[in-house]
């Protein structure tokens, strides 16, 4: 436009009296709200000034099932509410006693697999952690951090009938075959599908800033729904990798890919649990990378575990890239 040009601007205004307010809330609060298919940017509890007229609210918060869009009419001068009760989405942990040099494990490893590539069961669902044991011969796997293997595998000893064979499932924390073995693909199935219709009452959400940094930084937040009065459980926290890879079998039995191999695992404080309806506790870790790890194989795995039951109530995941159903790619070994 010149200097000297004349410009015309038109403008629909709209009366304050023909607007009202539109309150969102949600339990627990922190979700992210739509107004019509439109993300606001902003989280529960907030408020808008809307013109008259009939709205879509939706939320979503990560680690909760949220209830289907509400439809209100706002009308002039008056305050109408969208208030969103969120329900906990329940992820299943199976972990793992397993061997290059195990006879067993094969077959195992195959099953746990096949449920998470063919079965539908998703990561966001179904996480896994695969510990080491060091029977037979050497086990890389175990090799690369013993402490952290022997460390797990006792903690269930020393609690369950498990006497240190291998293949062992534990699902849940629960030894469900005793004293060793695991279900065929149908018992899995039979298990996964009671657990995942569980409502935990609270969410496990893990955030990693990158994984391929020199150090991870690993974000754990807790957060209740409901009020969940579990009494000092402990949150743990382990980095897995998946797949890991090799060009020739690493032990006795054939076995060149391997799924969930636990790389890191500590134990994160205080206790998660007690929490009141819409709390949160937030734990922030650190964890050196190993220079043999391939970063866009990782993931990081929480979970809740109750100290005299051994029941895992609750686990969340963050992996590296997107949710790979079917890996076929690692590190590559002679």
């Amino acid at each position: 436009m010149a200097v000297g040009d004349t410009a015309t601007a038109e403008f629909t205004l709209t009366a304050l009296s023909d607007t009202g307010t539109l309150d969102v809330t949600s339990m627990p609060p922190g979700a992210e709200v739509w107004l019509d298919g439109e993300a606001t940017g902003l989280v529960t509890p907030c408020s808008f000034t809307r013109p008259a007229a009939s709205v879509e609210v939706s939320v979503a918060l990560a680690g909760f099932h949220a209830p289907a869009p509400l439809i209100r009419d706002v009308t002039p001068g008056a305050v109408v509410d969208a208030h969103f009760t969120l329900t906990a989405r329940k992820v299943v942990l199976f972990e793992t006693a397993s061997g290059v040099n195990c006879v067993g494990c094969p077959a195992m490893n195959t099953v746990l697999n096949n449920l998470e590539t063919s079965g539908g069961y998703g990561h966001d669902r179904v996480v896994s952690i695969k510990y080491s044991v060091p029977i037979g011969g050497y086990d890389p796997h175990y090799a690369a951090n013993p402490a952290d293997n022997m460390d797990r595998l006792t903690y269930y000893h020393d609690n369950t009938a498990w006497d240190w064979a291998c293949p062992t499932l534990f699902f849940e924390g629960d030894l469900v075959v005793a004293p060793n073995g695991y279900p065929d693909y149908g018992g899995m199935v039979g298990l996964l599908d009671a657990a995942l219709a569980e409502d935990p009452g609270f969410a496990v959400v893990v955030e990693v800033a990158d994984f391929h940094a020199a150090s991870l930084a690993v974000s754990v937040t807790v957060t209740a729904a409901r009020a969940v009065t579990t009494p000092q459980p402990r949150l743990h926290l382990a980095i897995v990798e998946n797949p890991v890879v090799y060009g020739t079998p690493p032990g006795s039995y054939g076995e060149t890919v391997f799924h969930w191999v636990m790389r890191e695992f500590t134990t994160l404080t205080p206790a998660p649990l007690p929490l009141a309806a819409g709390q949160s506790r937030a734990y922030n870790f650190t964890i050196p990378s190993a220079p043999d790890w391939v970063a866009t194989n990782l993931a990081a795995i929480a979970f809740v575990q109750g100290q005299t039951t051994l029941e895992i109530l609750q686990a969340g995941a963050a992996f590296a890239g997107t949710d790979r159903q079917s890996p076929t790619t690692g590190r590559n070994h002679p």
